[in-house]
């Protein structure tokens, strides 16, 4: 009759024990599915980081293009004032497609600075957003794990409270016995 109630007592914490379990499973995958987010949220952040950086380097290029063109504007009023009569035409031609090519250029060049500074202030606003994810999910990761901490202490204070009665019982049944 002491083994029976000895196999009682347990069967009575196994659900206990399967709902602790099945608490610490459900805990495990949000801090998953919290970690998850997290990598995804940084690889993004890496991945807007590159194509600012690339951005940069056009815009480097454009420059350095400028510049070359400025160079060659040079070039063609040298010859002008050497071959002026001759060429006065051709040279008026290519003087207006490079004008059109540096205006073509500063739009581009504005254009991509404009690019860069969307570009920079969406940058901002996603790590402002990610920062604020980062953070509530920390916070719910506190919680839940201040909600675990509460639930495990709830499943050892029953667990003890089910052992002390457990041994009150062992010992209401022996006593009997010890008397006789």
């Amino acid at each position: 009759m002491g083994k029976k109630g000895g196999k009682k007592a347990k069967k009575a914490l196994e659900p206990a024990e399967l709902e602790v379990r099945d608490k610490l499973k459900v805990a495990e995958y949000e801090a998953l599915v919290s970690a998850n987010t997290i990598e995804r949220t940084t690889a993004s952040l890496v991945l807007t980081k590159r194509e600012t950086e690339a951005l940069r380097a056009d815009l480097t290029a454009t420059q350095e293009e400028l510049v070359s063109s400025k160079e060659i504007t040079r070039d063609v009023t040298a010859d002008l004032s050497r071959n002026h009569s001759r060429t006065i035409e051709v040279i008026t031609e290519k003087m207006d497609e490079l004008r059109k090519d540096n205006e073509r250029l500063r739009d581009a060049v504005n254009q991509r600075d404009e690019k860069i500074e969307q570009l920079e202030q969406r940058l901002k606003d996603e790590l402002a957003e990610r920062e604020r994810s980062v953070n509530a999910l920390k916070a719910k990761m506190e919680s839940m794990a201040s909600h675990f901490s509460d639930l495990l202490r709830e499943t050892l204070e029953r667990v003890a409270d089910r052992l002390e009665r457990w041994d009150d019982e062992k010992v209401e049944l022996n006593a009997p016995q010890a008397v006789a």
